[in-house]
């Protein structure tokens, strides 16, 4: 959910506070997380893109470079150097160089495609680039083949769908996501807008829509969503995502035609567990004057089991961050989700969070508005998460004013 800097300061900026959630202090040295284990970028508003190194117990920010004017809400890393940013506020596509020795930032270029394109995601052999506009509901595919990592707008589709009946928020199509499924062939695109998921199919460069599912319950909203692969093989077997505007996540089954993605209910459960339950309303009506929960990522770690959400806007003095496990029965190819437990995010709007490369040992996390802006959580054996205390950064530390984003995006490249 996209909202302004002067509703989301209208929430109170109260500051976020300890909870009873299981933490744990800085690694020891028999740790396996070494040092100078993990670099990452970071954007928050306006315009800033950090990078950041991680040792394992705290982060130190190394640089950062600043484009007046722009959102880079999103980003994508291509080796050797080439970053690709979104501009929610605007119709153009960044293309950074970034010395990870040096930490340098340089601004190559920008490339005009749709407005307010929110998320950008490579095919397989990161040839080409699909990305998802908010404000004109449409899909951007770009060849990235070149060598020099510049862009080439091959075409825009205008997703055209029924709007869902959430008058306030779902006002146009909003595709929030593209993410590719694990053949690599198909990626399913939620319309946070029009309760739809709309499969494209990227066989021959073509990048056209063959499938449409219609969402229940109306106006629920889909966001983020990840894939579940097969135990086996390189297709999915489940798509989980979850619905920004009624605060569920729901698993469809998945099955491959020859043409597109067959995608079937299983299973529809709140993103609330009773321990940390939002205070403020979880199904959206049509009053502007009120504050609404607002479900926002959703990742599965490649056991294929862990699936984490985030939980914004809830009313509490912190949002929460969500495990799922997918039970699933490989013979009979069922599944259902099961919910896990809530931990505390420190602050206000986990909009996004990723886990980091390799072993998935860690996730990081950022929230949008207050308190902490960049953690860390340690992740066991079970899936479950705890702080990394030594890790939390002021939000301060990425913005200039209580006025401005904090970060919005972390991923380790």
């Amino acid at each position: 959910m996209k909202y302004s800097f002067a509703f989301l300061l209208s929430l109170g900026m109260a500051s976020a506070t300890a909870t009873t959630n299981p933490t744990i202090k800085a690694p020891q040295p028999t740790d396996s997380l070494p040092k100078g284990h993990s670099k990452l970028i970071v954007t928050s508003g306006p315009g800033r893109i950090s990078s950041v190194d991680f040792d394992g117990s705290a982060f130190n920010i190394t640089n950062k470079i600043v484009t007046a004017g722009t959102n880079p809400s999103w980003a994508v890393f291509k080796k050797p150097n080439f970053l690709y940013t979104v501009n929610e506020n605007a119709n153009t596509i960044g293309l950074f160089t970034y010395d990870r020795t040096t930490n340098k930032f340089d601004n190559i270029t920008t490339n005009a495609g749709s407005t307010g394109v929110v998320f950008l995601e490579f095919n397989k052999d990161q040839s080409h680039m699909v990305g998802a506009s908010f404000t004109n509901g449409s899909i951007d595919a770009w060849d990235t083949s070149a060598s020099d990592g510049s862009l080439k707008l091959l075409k825009t589709t205008k997703l055209d769908d029924k709007l869902g009946g959430n008058t306030l928020f779902q006002t146009a199509v909003q595709a929030h996501q593209a993410v590719l499924d694990p053949s690599g062939r198909f990626f399913i695109v939620p319309e946070r807008g029009a309760d739809t998921l709309s499969v494209i199919d990227s066989k021959a460069d073509a990048f056209n829509v063959v499938q449409k599912v219609r969402v229940e319950p109306d106006g629920c909203g889909p966001r983020h969503g990840t894939f579940i692969k097969s135990c086996t093989g390189d297709k999915a077997t489940h798509f989980v995502f979850v619905c920004e505007l009624k605060n569920v996540i729901q698993l469809y089954s998945v099955a491959y035609t020859d043409k597109a993605l067959e995608l079937t209910h299983v299973q529809t459960e709140s993103t609330f567990g009773k321990d940390m339950p939002s205070k403020n309303p979880t199904d959206t009506v049509a009053d502007a004057t009120k504050t609404f929960a607002a479900a926002g990522e959703c990742v599965v770690a490649s056991n294929q089991r862990d699936i984490y959400v985030s939980n914004r806007l809830t009313g509490n003095p912190a949002d929460s961050i969500v495990h799922f496990t997918l039970e699933r029965d490989e013979q009979t190819g069922t599944a259902k989700l099961v919910f896990g437990e809530s931990v505390s995010s420190y602050g206000i709007s986990p909009r996004m969070f990723s886990l980091a490369l390799g072993k998935e040992d860690v996730l990081f996390s950022t929230n949008q508005n207050n308190g902490t802006g960049l953690l860390a959580y340690k992740r066991d054996a079970d899936g479950k998460l705890a702080v990394i205390e030594d890790s939390k950064v002021d939000i301060a530390k990425f913005r200039d004013s209580v006025a401005e984003f904090g970060p919005e995006f972390v991923q380790q490249i």
